[in-house]
C-alpha cells in the first residue's frame, strides 16, 4: 500500500488515502509531497520560500510589462532620452540575429531551433525568420501566456509603468510577414527539460544561467546521446553572471566566488563536448519606469558541439 492517493490514478481501488494493486493498463503517477503543519515550521517555511521565490520573481504585470518592452519596444519607447544608450535596445532580436549569422557561417541546416528562457518570445520569433521550426521554453506562466497570445494574434496590448502606480498603454506587435506557424511555446523548467527534446540544430539560452537553481543541470543536458544540441550544432549562451542566492544557491554558482572566473568555470563545463567559437560583450536595457532603466552588459559565447 502507498499512502496518499495520486491525482492521476484511476480505478475503483484508488482513493485519497491509498492506491494499490498496480495494474499494467493504467499509468501510475510517481512523485512526492511536502507537508507543513498549520502551526508553521521554520525549516519547512524556508524551503517553500526558497523553492518558490525564483519563479514568483517572473510572474505578474510589472515584470511582464518590463519584458514586453525589452522584447518588442522601439528605441524611442524603451529609451526616450536622446542621451541614453539606444544601442542597448532590441537585444532579443540582436542575439537571435547573431545566432542565425553563426549558423550561416558554419553551414548549419536551419531546421529546428530551441530558445530556452525565451521569456515573452522576442528572440524566438526572430529565429523563425530562418529556422523551419522554433520552440520557446520558459518557466514563467505569465511570459508563456503572453508569447502564446502574440503567436495567435500577432499583437498584445499591455500596461507599462510610468511612475509609482501610474501606467500607460503600450502595444507589442510582431513584424508583418512573419510566419507565426513556425513557432511554438511551452512551459518547462530549464533544469529538468522534457526528455523528448533532443537534437536541435541550434540552442539559444540568453540571460538564463544565473537565474537557474542548478546551472550545471542545464549544461549537462546540452550533450550526450539525448543532448539538446545535435552533433555539429550550435549553442549560443548569453549571461551577465549576476549570481544571486534568491535564484541560485551559492554552492551551485559557476565561479563568481573565491577568485574563480565565471567564464572559466563555464568553459570547464563545456570544453569536453563543445568547441568555443567566439565571445563578445552585448548590452541590453530594461525599462523599469519612465525614469529608471537597467543597463546590463552580458557575455555572449558561441559554441559548436563536437562530433560533426
Amino acid at each position: 500500500m502507498i499512502l496518499g492517493g495520486s491525482f492521476i490514478s484511476t480505478g475503483d481501488e484508488a482513493t485519497r488515502w491509498a492506491r494499490f494493486h498496480f495494474r499494467p493498463h493504467f499509468f501510475q503517477h510517481a512523485g512526492f509531497r511536502l507537508a507543513c503543519s498549520e502551526e508553521g515550521d521554520a525549516t519547512c517555511d524556508a524551503v517553500l520560500i526558497r523553492k518558490s521565490s525564483g519563479v514568483e520573481a517572473y510572474e505578474g504585470d510589472k515584470i511582464l510589462g518590463e519584458n514586453l518592452m525589452l522584447h518588442y519596444g522601439s528605441a524611442d519607447e524603451a529609451m526616450p532620452y536622446n542621451f541614453g544608450p539606444k544601442d542597448a535596445v532590441g537585444f532579443p532580436q540582436q542575439i537571435a540575429a547573431l545566432t542565425l549569422e553563426t549558423c550561416l557561417s558554419l553551414g548549419i541546416e536551419m531546421g529546428q531551433a530551441l530558445d530556452v528562457g525565451c521569456a515573452v518570445g522576442g528572440s524566438t520569433f526572430a529565429l523563425a525568420r530562418e529556422f523551419q521550426s522554433v520552440l520557446g521554453i520558459d518557466l514563467s506562466a505569465t511570459f508563456i501566456e503572453a508569447a502564446e497570445t502574440l503567436r495567435r494574434e500577432g499583437q498584445l496590448t499591455y500596461r507599462r509603468r510610468e511612475e509609482g502606480e501610474n501606467t500607460s498603454v503600450a502595444e507589442a506587435q510582431l513584424p508583418a510577414g512573419l510566419d507565426r506557424g513556425r513557432v511554438t511555446f511551452r512551459r518547462a523548467d530549464a533544469c529538468a527539460l522534457p526528455p523528448e527534446l533532443v537534437g536541435f540544430d541550434a540552442v539559444l539560452a540568453a540571460n538564463l544561467l544565473c537565474r537557474l537553481a542548478s546551472p550545471r543541470a542545464f549544461l549537462g543536458r546540452l550533450c550526450g546521446v539525448r543532448g539538446l544540441v545535435r552533433s555539429g550544432g550550435v549553442l549560443v549562451l548569453a549571461t551577465p553572471f549576476t549570481w544571486d542566492e534568491r535564484f541560485t544557491p551559492r554552492d551551485a554558482w559557476l565561479g563568481g566566488r573565491d577568485g574563480e572566473s565565471s567564464f572559466a568555470a563555464l568553459q570547464a563545463e563545456l570544453d569536453g563536448d563543445f568547441e568555443l567559437l567566439e565571445t563578445r560583450d552585448m548590452p541590453f536595457l530594461i525599462r523599469e519606469h519612465g525614469r529608471k532603466f537597467q543597463y546590463v552588459v552580458t557575455l555572449v559565447s558561441m559554441w559548436k558541439r563536437r562530433g560533426a
